[in-house]
């Protein structure tokens, strides 16, 4: 779990309620859970992204982007954007982002509600209710894997390249600040 991000801090204080609830959390990384966390398991270590792809595809119903909601966490919260979820539009899943409401990665997922079901804020009743209605709801979860789709067309890395270097010709001719 991504320490440096808050990732695991965060799966460790939601867990527990989620759990209680039925839900699972597959966690795959090279590195084995430090401690038990309740309805968490580590799904292990993968070879290639193709491997992992296809794991994730085949052994769960969505993937999770936890923020935390520890202040320390804050600013870079609203100036990174998470690969994780460039990777989780890619696998064409449904996607499941919660966090603090000025986080990037939540901005985006309010933005994209047909992309990802997104709860801003700290409730973790907010978070179960989601995660149980992703759960409880096949069309829910088929329309989102749907909308997904649609998501990754937004992190193309030609078009992305493409449009850093259209900005970068407007500033060098003066015409953006």
């Amino acid at each position: 779990m991504r320490e440096a991000y808050g990732y695991g801090e965060r799966i460790r204080e939601v867990m527990p309620r989620l759990s209680a609830a039925g839900i699972r959390l597959r966690v795959y990384s090279r590195d084995p859970l430090p401690a038990a966390v309740p309805g968490t398991v580590h799904a292990g270590t993968f070879v290639t992204t193709e491997e992992l792809c296809a794991r994730v595809r085949g052994e769960t119903d969505a993937v999770w982007l936890p923020y935390s909601t520890d202040a320390h966490h804050r600013r870079l919260y609203q100036t990174h954007f998470p690969s994780k979820l460039t990777e989780y539009m890619a696998l064409g899943m449904p996607v499941l982002i919660t966090g603090p409401p000025s986080a990037t990665g939540v901005l985006w997922g309010l933005s994209h509600p047909d992309a990802a079901l997104t709860v801003a804020g700290s409730s973790i009743d907010a978070i179960r209710d989601a995660a149980l209605r992703l759960k409880d709801e096949p069309a829910l979860r088929l329309a989102l894997a749907e909308g997904s789709n649609g998501g990754d067309q937004e992190f193309d890395p030609i078009a992305i390249r493409q449009q850093f270097i259209g900005v970068l010709r407007e500033v060098a001719a003066g015409r953006r600040p």
